[in-house]
């Protein structure tokens, strides 16, 4: 651009603003920020150019990491995500799909919306003791959908730890596991 080129003969936009891959010195690659505007003196003229240039390659890793942990998110397990309080935070579609509850249903609650009464507070203090100790519980869970209808999961709950190791988050993954159950149950009976 000539530097004493008029304004009204510049683009409508006289700030560009882009990401660009550069390298470095030993080759390796980098993603810029980069923001490039034109200095208008009082005639209207460009008087000079700036720019800002920041590496923007952490940001590029982590925008990678989140749309790759919001795929796995929307998985065909079941996921709900609570607070350290046990309040439902998120869910995922296979997760209303199998209970019956919509976001809106869910979020705000606690898992004992969905619980079906089979199990006691024996069963409840141990799960929460291995994951107090472990950092996770695996096994097996009656629940109730929606719709009242009782239902076997196998579920993993695994604890979130902020840096200081310290919990912040549970998220659970289940699937449905009937199918699986009347397939033992007609092989029992069978037997």
């Amino acid at each position: 651009v000539n530097v004493h080129q008029k304004c009204h003969s510049l683009p409508t936009q006289i700030s560009r603003e882009t990401e660009i891959l550069n390298y470095r010195k030993d080759g390796t690659p980098f993603w810029n920020d980069l923001t490039i505007s034109a200095a208008l003196d009082e005639d209207g003229n460009i008087s000079h150019f700036t720019s800002v240039s920041r590496d923007a390659t952490e940001r590029r890793k982590i925008d990678e990491s989140l749309r790759i942990s919001a795929a796995a998110f929307e998985s065909q397990e079941g996921i709900f995500v609570t607070d350290i309080r046990s309040v439902i935070l998120r869910i995922n579609k296979a997760f209303s799909d199998m209970t019956g509850y919509t976001a809106a249903e869910a979020i705000g609650q606690t898992p004992k919306l969905f619980s079906s009464g089979r199990h006691d507070k024996s069963f409840y203090d141990a799960m929460s003791q291995s994951i107090y100790t472990h950092g996770m519980w695996q096994g097996e869970i009656w629940n109730r959908r929606k719709n009242g209808e009782v239902f076997p999961e196998a579920i993993t709950i695994t604890t979130v730890k902020n840096e200081a190791g310290e919990p912040t988050h549970y998220v659970a993954n289940f699937i449905d596991i009937s199918a699986r159950k009347s397939a033992e149950d007609a092989i029992k009976t069978l037997a």
